[in-house]
């Protein structure tokens, strides 16, 4: 015997009413860029639209692409240092240099872009 108890449940719809819709409501206008700041009133406008955008938010705007960017090119240069010493090799048979395939896991290109960006914010030439 179990000393559990089914409780009776009553599935439901998942919409109420089985002709409603789902319709996706588009908050913003505009893709907001090309910001113009005014320093004086501290305020920023969107270049596109000429909507008064929060400064704040503008900046975590700027932030974000920036990290991006920081780590696609921590990324790209891992990937350099772990590729290069194996992108070529000399043929046996015709000693010309042939490409070769790398297995460089991205795991390893991830580790090194990680040590790439902190060399880099520390000072260090990446």
């Amino acid at each position: 015997m179990s000393n559990v108890t089914e409780l009776p449940v009553k599935p439901r719809s998942v919409l109420s009413d089985p002709n409603a819709t789902l319709e996706l409501v588009q908050s913003y206008k505009c893709q907001h860029g090309n910001y113009q700041v005014d320093e004086k009133a501290a305020e920023v406008t969107c270049g596109r639209c000429k909507e008064k955008l929060n400064p704040i938010w503008v900046l975590m705007q700027i932030a974000t692409d920036d990290r991006v960017l920081r780590d696609r090119w921590s990324s790209m240069r891992a990937e350099i240092e772990l590729m290069k010493p194996r992108t070529q090799t000399k043929c046996k048979h015709c000693q010309k240099l042939t490409p070769v395939p790398t297995n460089v896991k991205s795991w390893d290109i991830q580790q090194r872009a990680a040590e790439i960006r902190r060399r880099t914010a520390d000072g260090a030439k990446p």
